[in-house]
């Protein structure tokens, strides 16, 4: 499973949540929303 996460401030990011996402066999994406970045709803057009 793909998690993507959405980071709203440079001083808190996910931590040991993706060190949990890795040991389970889950891949991430860090969405950095502080710094502009598109969430995926924002990135990708909706049909």
């Amino acid at each position: 499973m793909h998690i993507h996460l959405l980071q709203h401030g440079p001083d808190h990011g996910p931590a040991r949540l993706t060190d949990w996402l890795t040991s389970m066999g889950h891949s991430y994406t860090v969405f950095h929303l502080y710094a502009g970045e598109l969430s995926p709803a924002q990135a990708k057009p909706m049909r």
